[in-house]
């Protein structure tokens, strides 16, 4: 009979009046993996937080059977319990092979020894199935990598539980089949795993032993296995298969009811357009001139006159071409190059551009538009922006560029359009500005979205496109 590794009773969180987890709880069996489906401001950092020993709480946790002493923390500095997220704490200027034997081992400290700490560190991360080389230093490594790090050393101390804290934005799909494998491992040793996700697990659920939803943020719970699906699918929405050939996962039932469908579409400097793209999928369209990718995009954006021949179909409606954005607008979200400047309404408050827009969207329950949703929507664009709760009142005018852009792309992620359209002229942006767009396109996917890319530098988005359509050879 399992044993009960992790349990929360009636775990309750507020900030300032806002109620963040009502009556939580939930249970981990020792060696068991469960995936919890928490929405996008629904308290999947708070919880996160909360297991990692950085927020109070209200009401009772158990590890191991005892009842936990107000915080998880020497759970965590112990590594009986491992919380991943995006903050590492590796020092990045030594090598991945000392960082694993900063701390002490199950019997004693080891002093640093370079080549020897490297060598034994590559055994262990090799156990775990992954090409990472121990001698790299942590500073050129990424997110990925320095979860390996942490896994294959917690390994080695006797963890007992690992979180994973929804990082299937920051992982490439190579990344993706890697750590499938990598959760397989703990399943064999005996270590149970809890993986939080915003929509949609990027693995085969088939690999986790139960899952639990957490429907709103009331924390009403519906709990089920995902073999039981098949059984359940008229009351529950199912979870998506596994990706195929490493792209993101499709929500199941999406062939039928494609995101998009183009068919016979033609219109002035445009060539015969046929296309089909699913939902959780992703098209990159190039072309030779940047001039044909401009009028594709076009296609989608309002009062440009376009005269066009053929039909669309979206989200199973169809339509005779004519104006797409009179149709269709509605559905989904158009970004250029200027979309930050384009999306903003910048004499409202920075709240109030997410609040309003997200509010009007029929893809999100009413029930959800109250006093506490837009106390959570403050604290979650306070995290994402890094700005204070009190200056979300500001105009939005005020947000320099790279802010401005991360709240029109988490906006989109709470809309939930069918689609979205990214018209590019660039083949280049910078760092930053790539970074988010990688980050909120694979948000967009596992959330169901479509997502069409037309720019000249395809190459930047290959990892999420599941097919290239070239304008010049139609």
């Amino acid at each position: 009979m399992k044993r009960e590794l992790l349990h929360l009773q009636e775990v309750s969180k507020i900030y300032h009046s806002h109620e963040v987890f009502r009556h939580l709880s939930f249970d981990v069996f020792a060696g068991e993996a469960v995936g919890i489906l928490i929405p996008p401001l629904s308290g999947k950092t708070t919880l996160t937080r909360i297991l990692r020993g950085d927020e109070d709480y209200s009401g009772a946790i158990f590890f191991g059977g005892k009842l936990v002493n107000g915080s998880l923390k020497p759970y965590n500095a112990s590594r009986e319990l491992l919380c991943l997220s995006e903050v590492s704490p590796l020092v990045p200027n030594l090598t991945i092979g000392e960082n694993v034997f900063l701390m002490p081992d199950k019997h004693f400290f080891r002093p640093i020894n370079r080549r020897r700490d490297d060598e034994s560190a590559q055994a262990y991360l090799n156990e775990l199935g992954v090409q990472i080389s121990a001698g790299e230093l942590v500073r050129n490594t990424d997110l990925f990598t320095r979860h390996m790090v942490q896994i294959a050393q917690a390994v080695q101390l006797g963890v007992r539980l690992v979180v994973f804290d929804d990082p299937a934005a920051y992982y490439d799909p190579k990344q993706l089949e890697d750590v499938q494998g990598v959760l397989r491992l703990l399943h064999e040793k005996g270590i149970a795993v809890l993986w939080l996700a915003a929509s949609a697990f990027p693995f085969d659920p088939a690999l986790l032993d139960r899952v639990i939803r957490i429907d709103d943020y009331r924390k009403t719970r519906t709990v089920f296995h995902p073999a039981q699906m098949t059984a359940r699918r008229s009351t529950e929405p199912p979870l998506p298969a596994a990706p195929q050939s490493g792209q993101p996962a499709s929500p199941a039932g999406s062939r039928e009811v494609p995101a998009l469908r183009m068919d016979g579409v033609q219109g002035p400097g445009l060539p015969r357009i046929d296309l089909r793209l699913e939902r959780g999928t992703a098209i990159g369209v190039s072309a030779p001139r940047t001039h044909t990718l401009q009028r594709f995009g076009d296609l989608f954006l309002p009062g440009q006159n376009v005269e066009l021949r053929g039909s669309f179909s979206v989200g199973g409606k169809d339509r005779p071409g004519a104006d797409l954005y009179a149709d269709f607008g509605s559905r989904y979200v158009v970004l250029t190059d200027s979309f930050a400047h384009d999306q903003l309404l910048e004499e409202q408050s920075i709240l109030d551009n997410v609040y309003l827009p997200v509010a009007r969207s029929r893809r999100l329950r009413m029930l959800s538009f109250g006093v506490g949703f837009q106390r959570a929507l403050r604290q979650e664009i306070s995290e994402r922006l890094a700005l204070a709760p009190a200056a979300l009142d500001a105009p939005a005018a005020e947000l320099d560029l790279h802010a401005a852009q991360e709240l029109v792309l988490f906006r989109i992620e709470l809309q939930r359009p069918a689609f979205v359209v990214y018209a590019s002229s660039y083949s280049q942006v910078d760092n930053r500005l790539q970074e988010l767009l990688d980050a909120y396109f694979r948000r967009y996917l596992q959330g169901g979205s479509g997502l069409l890319i037309a720019a000249p530098g395809l190459d930047r988005f290959q990892p999420l496109l599941s097919e290239r359509i070239d304008l010049s050879r139609r």
